[in-house]
């Protein structure tokens, strides 16, 4: 291997190692972490909402409203995951609603399409559960 690469950069092994993550993830990892990031701010705003409650309701209910806040979430999530990513983004579909892939599962699809799935779900359910 030392007589095929005389430097790094000009190293056959390397460039086919560099194209192939290339055409593997191109820019799927930045998206993904620009999606990840919306969603987080997004659920940040349950804390927001949470604090609001707090303001308006009577001394003593704080604890009560930040447990719906997370029950909220929790149930919101799980109910998104179950019904509602199949709804809108089922395979086979009717032009309205989709009617299948409920309970979202990636099926043996490759890495890359398996985290843009859950990429979308997450930022999705963000939008369901806020």
């Amino acid at each position: 291997m030392a007589d095929q690469c005389t430097t790094f950069t000009n190293c056959k092994v390397v460039q086919d190692i560099l194209n192939d993550l290339n055409d593997t993830n191109g820019d799927h990892a930045d998206d993904a972490t620009w999606v990840l990031t919306s969603s987080f701010v997004i659920l940040t705003m349950q804390s927001g909402f949470g604090m609001l409650e707090m303001g308006s309701s009577a001394r003593g209910h704080e604890v009560n409203i930040m447990l719906k806040n997370v029950y909220d979430v929790v149930c919101g999530a799980f109910a998104y995951y179950a019904l509602g990513f199949g709804i809108s983004y089922g395979s086979p579909s009717n032009g309205f609603m989709g009617m299948g892939d409920f309970f979202v599962d990636t099926d043996g699809r490759n890495p890359t399409e398996a985290g843009l799935l859950f990429t979308t779900y997450i930022f999705q359910f963000s939008f369901a559960a806020t």
